[in-house]
């Protein structure tokens, strides 16, 4: 199981998320004026299949 570590933060316009895999854990940031938690994690699922159905979301503020 793969920690994915979820921020919500402002990106530059047209940037709907960013992500980094660290191997054990995968840390995402995606801005709520572009898309929503969920269609960023869909995403990140089809960027990274190994995440499918084996991901444990932790979520962070952003400061």
């Amino acid at each position: 199981m793969t920690e994915v570590r979820v921020e919500r933060g402002s990106l530059d316009r047209g940037v709907a998320m960013v992500y980094k895999d660290y191997g054990r854990h995968v840390r995402v940031m995606f801005d709520p004026r572009e898309t929503t938690e969920s269609a960023a994690l869909q995403l990140l699922c089809q960027l990274v299949p190994r995440l499918a159905g084996a991901m444990s979301v932790t979520r962070h503020l952003h400061a």
